[in-house]
C-alpha cells in the first residue's frame, strides 16, 4: 500500500485528528514528567507505580472512545475507498497505519516537552526539599521512558485490533446509506419544568451538606455512597434544566430571535447532558483530590522543625535505657532533658470492649485490631514526658484516670463513650473520668505512629504490672553529638526492634509526605480532567454530523460564516461552563468529607483550594474548549459545503 496514501489521508483529515492528536500529547507529557520526577531527584521515590495502572486504564477508555468517533466522521471516506475498489482489508490496514502514525508522532513530541518540563519540575522540587538547585544535572528517565512506550504500544495494539474488526464488519449498503437525524422543533416549553428539577437538585445538594457535614463523626460507606448517588443525580438535573431554561426562553416572545443558538445548544440534549454529568463528576472527584490535598499539606507544613518537641524517640519491648547501659552508652554524654516512660496494658481494656460495636469500630477505623489493648500509663510517667514536651502536667486523684488522644475523630468518638459512662475498671481499680471530653495528649515523636488513645492513670494501678514496652525521649546536648548518638546506637537500636525517630527524620519524611501527596493527587486530578475535557470535546463534534441539514438550511438562508461561528461559540461555552459549575457547587459539602479523613476539620482553607484549582482547571478547560470550537467549525463547514469525505 502506497505511503503516500496514507500522508494524504492525515493531511486531508488533519482538523478531526487535531483533538485526538493533542490529548495523546499531553497525555505523554504528564506521564513522562510525573514519573521521571521521583527517580531524577535523589532520595525521592513517589509512590505512582500503582496510580500507573490506574490511570492507563483511564487513558485507554478514552482512546477507544475517541477511535470510535473518528471512525464514525470517516465512513464517507471509507466509502470512497471501497467505490475505487479498494478491499476491506486494505482500507483497515490504511487506517491502522494512520493510526500508528498519529500516535507514534504525538509520543515523539509529548515525550520532547515532557523531558524538558520535568527538567523545570526537578529544578523546582530541588529547591523546594533543599534550599538550593547545587548538584542538578539534565537528566533523562529511561525508566519513564520506557513506561510510556510500553503503555502506547499496548494501545496500539488493541486500537488496530479493534479498527481491524470494525472495518472487517462493515457492509457497503451501510456506508451507502446516509445517517439523517430530524432535527427536534423548538415547541413550547414552560418555566415550570425546568424550575421543578433546579429546586430539587438544590435540595439534594442541601440534603448532602446535612448528612455529611453534620454527621462528620459517624460517616458509613452506605451514607458516603448515599451522597456520591445524590450528587450525581443532583448535578444530571441541574444540567437538564439548563437546557430547559434555554429552550423555555427561546420559545417566548422576547426569546425568538435566540432560537438558532438556542438550537444549536440544546439539540441532542438528552445524551449531552448524561456526558455533561459524567464530565462534571469527574472534575468534582479531581477537585476534591487536589482539596485534599492542600489539606494535608496545610497540615504538615505546620509541623516543621521548630515544632517537633524534642530531638529523638525511641520506642520498643522492654527496658530502653538498660539496653542502652548493655551496649555501653550513657545517654546522659549524648542527651538532656532525657525521660523514660513505660507504657502497660489490660487485656480487658481493648478497642473492641471500648466502643462496644464491632461493625462501627471496622467501618471508621479499618486499620486497627479490634482486639488491641488500649495503651495505659502512669501519671508519674506521663507528666516526665510532657515536661520535656512542653506540655502541661496532669494531677489525678487516687480513683480518676484521664483518656487522651491526639486524633480529632477518635477523640470524637471517645467523648461519646465517655459522654454514655465515664467508669472504668482497669487492673481491679474502678475509677472515674476527671474529664468529659477527651484530651489532646501528645506521645509519640513519630509520623508512622500517633497517639491513637491512651489512658492515663494513677501510679498504683500500674504497680503491680509489668510495663509491655518503654519510650526514651531527649534533647540533644549539640547537633554533633546528637549525629555521634545516632551513629552508635541506632543500627543495633533497630536491629533488635526498637523504633527510633529523630527530629531531622521527622522533618524529612514531612517535608516528602507533602510533596507526595501533592504530586499524587496533581497527577491523578490532570488525567481526570485531561479526559474528561476530551471526552465532552469528542461528544461535541459527534454532534456535527446531525446537523448537517440544520448547517445546510442556514446557508440556504444566506446566513454568513462569522454568523454560524458565533452559533458554535454560544454551544461550547455553555457547555464547558455548565460542566464546571455543577461540579463547583457540589464540592464544597466533599471536601469536609475529605477533612474528615486527613484531620484537618476547622483548618482546612477552602478559598485557597478553589483559587489554586481554578487557577490549574482553567487554562487546559480554555486550550479544549479552543480545540473544541476549531475543529467542530472546521467539520461544520466541511458538512455545510458537501466537501467532507470528498476526494
Amino acid at each position: 500500500m502506497p505511503i503516500e496514501i496514507i500522508i494524504r489521508n492525515i493531511k486531508r483529515s488533519i482538523s478531526d485528528y487535531r483533538v485526538y492528536f493533542y490529548t495523546l500529547m499531553i497525555f505523554a507529557l504528564i506521564f513522562y514528567v510525573f514519573n521521571a520526577v521521583g527517580v531524577t531527584i535523589s532520595g525521592i521515590r513517589f509512590n505512582v507505580g500503582n496510580i500507573n495502572i490506574f490511570v492507563s486504564l483511564i487513558f485507554s477508555f478514552l482512546l477507544l472512545y475517541a477511535n470510535h468517533f473518528m471512525i464514525r466522521q470517516r465512513r464517507p471516506e471509507f466509502m470512497n475507498l471501497a467505490l475505487l475498489g479498494m478491499s476491506f482489508r486494505d482500507i483497515a490496514l490504511v487506517l491502522c497505519l494512520e493510526t500508528i502514525v498519529v500516535i507514534l508522532l504525538s509520543l515523539v513530541l509529548g515525550l520532547t516537552g515532557g523531558i524538558f518540563v520535568s527538567q523545570l519540575v526537578n529544578l523546582f522540587l530541588r529547591y523546594y526539599l533543599y534550599g538550593t538547585v547545587e548538584g542538578y544535572a539534565f537528566r533523562i528517565s529511561i525508566s519513564a521512558f520506557l513506561g510510556i512506550i510500553k503503555i502506547y504500544g499496548i494501545v496500539i495494539l488493541f486500537l488496530c485490533l479493534f479498527n481491524t474488526l470494525f472495518v472487517g464488519r462493515i457492509k457497503m449498503h451501510l456506508l451507502l446509506r446516509e445517517d439523517y437525524v430530524r432535527s427536534k422543533r423548538i415547541t413550547q416549553i414552560g418555566y415550570a419544568r425546568p424550575t421543578i428539577y433546579l429546586v430539587i437538585s438544590l435540595i439534594l445538594v442541601f440534603i448532602n451538606r446535612r448528612l455529611l457535614v453534620d454527621r462528620l463523626d459517624t460517616l458509613s460507606v452506605f451514607i458516603l455512597l448515599l451522597t456520591f448517588v445524590f450528587s450525581v443525580i443532583s448535578i444530571l438535573l441541574m444540567i437538564r434544566s439548563a437546557f430547559l431554561f434555554l429552550s423555555a426562553f427561546a420559545s417566548s416572545e422576547k426569546g425568538y430571535k435566540y432560537v438558532f443558538e438556542v438550537r444549536f445548544i440544546t439539540d441532542n440534549g438528552n445524551e449531552l447532558t448524561y456526558i455533561m454529568t459524567v464530565v462534571s463528576v469527574i472534575i468534582l472527584m479531581s477537585f476534591v483530590l487536589v482539596a485534599g490535598s492542600f489539606g494535608i499539606i496545610n497540615n504538615l507544613r505546620k509541623l516543621s522543625i521548630e515544632d517537633v518537641p524534642c530531638d529523638i524517640m525511641i520506642e520498643g519491648p522492654g527496658d530502653v535505657s538498660s539496653y542502652l547501659e548493655d551496649l555501653g552508652i550513657d545517654t546522659s554524654d549524648y542527651l538532656s532533658s532525657c525521660e523514660q516512660a513505660y507504657i502497660y496494658a489490660d487485656p480487658d481494656i481493648t478497642y473492641n470492649s471500648m466502643f462496644h460495636d464491632r461493625s462501627f469500630l471496622m467501618s471508621q477505623y479499618y486499620y486497627l485490631d479490634p482486639d488491641k489493648c488500649i495503651d495505659i500509663m502512669s501519671v508519674s510517667d506521663y507528666n516526665r514526658i510532657a515536661a520535656v514536651y512542653d506540655n502541661d502536667p496532669v494531677v489525678l486523684g487516687e480513683d480518676e484516670f484521664l483518656l487522651t488522644s491526639d486524633l480529632s475523630s477518635f477523640k470524637n468518638a471517645y467523648d461519646d463513650v465517655l459522654s454514655s459512662n465515664d467508669q472504668m475498671l482497669i487492673n481491679g481499680y474502678k475509677l472515674n473520668s476527671i474529664s468529659s471530653s477527651c484530651v489532646d495528649a501528645t506521645v509519640y515523636l513519630s509520623l508512622s505512629k500517633a497517639n491513637s488513645g491512651l489512658i492515663i492513670v494513677p501510679d498504683k494501678v500500674v504497680a503491680a504490672c509489668n510495663p509491655k514496652r518503654s519510650i526514651l525521649i531527649g534533647d540533644n546536648i549539640s547537633a554533633s553529638r546528637g549525629e555521634e548518638f545516632s551513629s552508635v546506637a541506632m543500627d543495633s537500636l533497630i536491629a533488635h526492634g526498637y523504633q527510633v525517630e529523630t527530629s531531622s527524620m521527622i522533618k524529612e519524611d514531612y517535608r516528602r509526605l507533602t510533596i507526595d501527596t501533592m504530586y499524587v493527587c496533581l497527577y491523578t486530578s490532570s488525567i481526570f480532567i485531561i479526559c474528561s475535557m476530551a471526552v465532552l470535546s469528542f461528544k461535541e463534534m459527534i454532534t456535527i454530523g446531525r446537523r448537517s441539514s440544520m448547517l445546510k438550511s442556514l446557508t440556504l438562508m444566506g446566513f454568513p460564516d462569522e454568523e454560524i461561528r458565533r452559533y458554535f461559540v454560544c454551544h461550547i461555552t455553555t457547555i464547558f461552563s455548565c460542566t464546571v459549575i455543577a461540579s463547583y457547587i457540589h464540592s464544597g459539602y466533599l471536601i469536609r468529607v475529605i477533612n474528615r479523613f486527613v484531620e484537618t476539620v476547622g483548618e482546612f482553607d477552602i478559598p485557597l483550594s478553589y483559587a489554586v484549582f481554578t487557577a490549574f482547571l482553567f487554562p487546559l478547560l480554555i486550550a479544549f474548549a479552543v480545540l473544541t470550537y476549531k475543529t467542530s467549525a472546521d467539520l461544520c463547514f466541511k458538512v455545510r459545503s458537501n466537501s467532507y469525505g470528498k476526494y
